[in-house]
């Protein structure tokens, strides 16, 4: 009997819904973290410097959603934490870069194999068939939101605006190699599944 696809909006409150699963999940993982669970809003500023290494704060509080005051105080715990480091603007003696210390790459390093980890496991619990189906169209939602940051940016871009384009673009090469990587490993799976039979 045929069936009617899916509303985007049902399919919309899945993918939040997993989204939200997956926050839960990332969470639990950073319990395990050598030095310690990081705050999210510190992961999150983290992974956007390192995007664009020599980030001013402007385009940091812009690619954060947040004000240049509350993303100033955010480098301040971050810098004393060893997180980061600030460095004069060879452009403007006003502004100041932002740069990852050594310590922070190892902290992201730490919370990506955490989180790899939990999802491989998951991974495996699905037959090859649904992890290749889910490759495939996490694919193509990867490449509509990549269409719709786009088209939010303009013609005018400024300098700060152009770092924030730049650690989008940076996102969305990120999640191509991951997708590919998933394809790879589901037809890893199938074909060990196939010689087993």
């Amino acid at each position: 009997m045929h069936q009617d696809p899916p509303l985007p909006a049902t399919v919309a409150e899945t993918a939040a819904a997993v989204v939200e699963l997956l926050d839960a999940l990332h969470g639990r993982g950073m319990e395990s973290l050598p030095d310690g669970p990081v705050p999210p809003s510190q992961l999150r500023a983290l992974r956007a410097i390192e995007r664009c290494e020599g980030i001013k704060l402007r385009a940091l509080a812009e690619a954060l959603g947040s004000r240049p005051p509350a993303t100033s105080r955010l480098c301040d715990r971050m810098e004393a934490d060893g997180l980061i480091r600030r460095a004069p603007s060879a452009s403007s003696r006003r502004e100041v870069e932002l740069w990852l210390s050594p310590r922070a790459r190892r902290v992201l390093a730490e919370v990506r194999s955490a989180r790899v980890r939990e999802l491989q496991e998951i991974m495996r619990t699905l037959a090859p068939d649904s992890l290749a189906g889910l490759s495939t169209h996490l694919g193509r939602l990867h490449t509509a939101i990549e269409e719709r940051l786009g088209t939010s940016q303009t013609a005018g871009l400024e300098t700060a605006d152009a770092q924030i384009a730049d650690v989008q673009i940076a996102d969305a090469r990120i999640g191509e190699e991951r997708i590919a990587d998933a394809r790879i490993d589901g037809s890893a799976i199938g074909e060990q599944e196939s010689s087993a039979a």
